[in-house]
């Protein structure tokens, strides 16, 4: 079964931001994190609860190669994508 995925507005900023980042400094890499990112949401589409519970009722997932993180929630059969992080940035939702 697939859950299905919504993505919030500030997160999608985040990937955007972060996808230009990359492509700015090497040419590809922007497109990369952006697959990389694509299997781990595919991953949690598949499973939300395949990470545990990090706080209140958010989970996270660690990308494979970029060292970014997605913050989520599910109810139902829908996936919420709150936010995408860098491993070094301490904000909060």
């Amino acid at each position: 079964m697939y859950y299905q995925i919504k993505i919030s507005s500030y997160a999608m900023e985040q990937i955007n931001n972060a996808a230009d980042w990359f492509e700015k400094g090497k040419e590809g890499l922007g497109g990369r994190f952006l697959e990389d990112l694509v299997k781990s949401i595919v991953r949690i589409q598949l499973n939300p609860f395949l990470c545990q519970k990090r706080y209140k009722s958010f989970r996270i997932k660690f990308l494979e190669r970029f060292s970014f993180e997605i913050h989520y929630t599910f109810e139902d059969e829908t996936v919420f994508v709150m936010a995408v992080f860098h491993t070094a940035q301490c904000e909060v939702i």
